[in-house]
C-alpha cells in the first residue's frame, strides 16, 4: 500500500509515470545514466535486533516480552504435604501494577478460599494446586485491571 501511496504521491508533484518504479523490499534497482531498471533481488526478511545483538531474537522471545509487558505476580504457597492444607498466608509479589502494598490483600483472599476449597476436595497435588492459584490470580487481574500478567505460582510443601 506504501509503494502505491508513494507512487500516487510522485506523479502528484509532477514526475513522469513512466519514471516511477515500485520495487518490493530485496528488490536491487540500477540507476545508470538517469535511467532506473530493476538489476535482481536479494533475499530479505525480518532482522530484529536487541541491543547489540542482531538476529538472535526470534518470535517466542517477543510473545514472552509482549506478556511480561501486561505485568507479573509471583505467588508463593506453603501446604502441608499429603494434605494439601495451607500452612502459612499466600505471599504476592508483582511488577507492573499499583505501588500500593494493599493492593493485591483482594487477590490474597481468593487464593487463600481457593486453596481451602482445594484442601476440603482432598487435592494434594501441587501441579492442581500451582494450576489452580494461577487461573485464580489470573482471573482476579483480568477483571480488576483488565490486564493478563505473566503468573508464576510457587507451591512449596512441607
Amino acid at each position: 500500500r506504501m509503494l502505491r501511496a508513494n507512487a500516487k504521491l510522485a506523479a502528484g508533484t509532477g514526475v513522469p509515470e513512466d519514471r516511477i518504479m515500485l520495487a518490493e523490499n530485496g528488490v536491487s534497482v540500477d540507476l545508470v545514466a538517469g535511467k532506473a531498471t530493476i538489476a535482481g533481488a536479494v533475499p530479505v526478511g525480518k532482522m530484529f535486533v536487541d541491543g547489540l545483538i542482531t538476529g538472535d531474537v526470534g518470535e517466542s522471545t517477543l510473545g514472552e516480552r509482549l506478556i511480561l509487558s501486561s505485568g507479573f505476580v509471583a505467588v508463593t504457597v506453603v501446604v502441608q504435604r499429603g494434605t494439601g492444607r495451607v500452612v502459612a498466608p499466600p505471599h504476592l509479589h508483582s511488577r507492573g501494577f499499583s505501588e500500593d502494598p494493599k493492593a493485591l490483600e483482594p487477590a490474597v483472599q481468593k487464593v487463600e478460599a481457593e486453596l481451602e476449597s482445594l484442601a476440603a476436595e482432598n487435592v494434594t497435588d501441587p501441579v492442581r494446586i500451582a494450576q489452580a492459584v494461577r487461573r485464580t490470580v489470573g482471573k482476579w487481574v483480568g477483571e480488576t485491571y483488565r490486564r493478563q500478567p505473566m503468573i508464576v505460582p510457587t507451591v512449596l510443601e512441607i
